[in-house]
């Protein structure tokens, strides 16, 4: 019987060393970009602080202001954790794939590219604010698995990079892909104007939400913040101009190109003499979901 009792007092041991040895294994590391100013190419070893590029979901990479980083071939590993990018990147090869993305830094300054044969795919939210950019270029793709959201985003629990959530964001797509499941324009409601200008290119946007601008009692310019179509085919699961708490202001802009909704396609005014706005010139806008003005 004491051999028993030893034997199962040895096993609870070895089980606390497996927990410990595991949660220690997933702890989360930063690799920061300490590489050339401006050229340097993102799978250069030498230039990450921790001596190489991020190589598994557990390690981050930092890439920090007034630094210009290129991606040229694909990486090794299969995917890597978050993104925090204060700096300039250029994705011009596929596999560059992460966690999530995030684009927070006062002052903005950081900016995003996928070029051609550039594919960035991320499997959590793609969140870029206080006056962050991103470009698509023809032949470039970007794929999000959770949430596109367009300026005034949200902090993620935990962050201390500096910036604000509440503040505008800026996305073109020239004739790229984007593909999300979901995609929201001033997701905090914030007194801020953000814009994805679409260009051309194919655009699966998912349910789209559009919220407010920065403007008062007069009315921004057309094309000026929102949703601005130009051309190409964008494709939505529903449409809500407004969201449940817009308000002062808010545009979807169709000048041309093709566009789908399958979903519900509401227009909300909650600021008396502050419409939202649904505005046609050219096109074709086909919705087979219910729909109304609130």
């Amino acid at each position: 019987m004491t051999a028993k009792l030893m034997n199962f007092r040895t096993i609870a041991i070895y089980v606390l060393l497996a927990g410990a040895v595991s949660a220690h294994a997933q702890s989360v590391t930063t690799a920061t970009w300490i590489g050339p100013a401006s050229g340097g190419e993102w799978n250069t070893p030498q230039y990450w602080d921790t001596g190489a590029p991020p190589l598994d979901p557990t390690t981050n990479a930092f890439i920090g202001f007034n630094t210009n980083v290129s991606y040229n071939f694909q990486m090794t590993p299969e995917r890597f954790g978050q993104l925090i990018l204060h700096g300039v990147l250029n994705v011009n090869a596929p596999g560059f794939n992460c966690s999530s993305n995030l684009m927070i830094r006062a002052g903005g300054g950081n900016r995003l590219f996928i070029n051609s044969g550039g594919v960035m795919d991320v499997t959590g939210n793609f969140i870029f604010t206080s006056n962050a950019s991103v470009t698509i270029n023809p032949g470039g793709v970007l794929n999000v698995g959770g949430e596109l959201m367009v300026g005034s985003g949200i902090t993620p629990p935990g962050y201390t990079g500096g910036g604000t959530a509440g503040a505008s964001g800026w996305m073109t797509n020239n004739g790229g892909t984007i593909r999300a499941s979901a995609t929201t324009i001033n997701r905090a409601n914030s007194s801020a104007s953000s814009l994805l200008l679409i260009n051309g290119g194919t655009n699966d946007l998912g349910a789209v939400t559009i919220r407010r601008s920065v403007a008062g009692g007069t009315a921004p310019g057309l094309g000026t913040e929102g949703l601005v179509i130009s051309n190409g085919l964008v494709r939505m699961t529903s449409l809500d101009l407004g969201g449940p708490n817009g308000n002062s202001w808010l545009t979807l802009l169709l000048v041309d190109g093709t566009v789908t909704n399958t979903g519900d396609f509401i227009v909300r005014q909650i600021t008396p003499g502050r419409a939202s706005r649904f505005v046609q010139t050219g096109g074709l806008f086909v919705s087979t979901g219910s729909g109304g003005v609130n």
